[in-house]
């Protein structure tokens, strides 16, 4: 009896792992403010330090030395193309302070890249785990039942 349950509770465990993983690949875990910040440098050019995403964009490229984050003002490409409103960050992405800037920070692919990364990248993982596991549990008692009756 144990064992049906716990096979029935490790596959709709797995099974919600499985469906956090469709939620994550479809974005629902995304980063809305981190999203905002390219569009903010596409429409614009430049994104401020007053971005809401703009502090954790430091934590993953912090600033060279000689800097701190107080000097930075924002954050634009060393080079650029605008067309019809929009801009094309053609050269990498400096840290803009008053009256100076920085070397490059990153790339806007990098940029890009970085706004599409998940908010809890492994949960579907764990949970798809512990479901399995629970699951490879509940076929043991059960095999170790009928060897035991045999």
């Amino acid at each position: 009896m144990i064992a049906k349950f716990l096979k029935w509770l490790g596959l709709i465990i797995a099974l919600i792992g499985l469906f956090l993983g469709l939620l994550d690949l479809i974005g629902f875990f995304s980063h809305p403010d981190r999203e905002n910040m390219v569009q903010t440098i596409r429409s614009k050019g430049r994104v401020p330090s007053s971005n809401p995403a703009f502090s954790d964009f430091i934590k993953k490229y912090p600033p060279p030395k000689g800097w701190k984050e107080t000097d930075i003002t924002g954050l634009a490409p060393s080079t650029s193309i605008k067309s019809g409103g929009v801009v094309t960050p053609t050269g990498p992405l400096i840290y803009v302070g008053i009256g100076k800037q920085t070397r490059q920070v990153a790339t806007f692919d990098d940029i890009v890249e970085w706004s599409q990364e998940s908010s809890y990248p492994w949960i579907s993982w764990i949970v798809t785990a512990v479901g399995l596991l629970i699951c490879v549990i509940g076929l043991a008692i059960e095999s170790f039942g009928s060897k035991k009756s045999l």
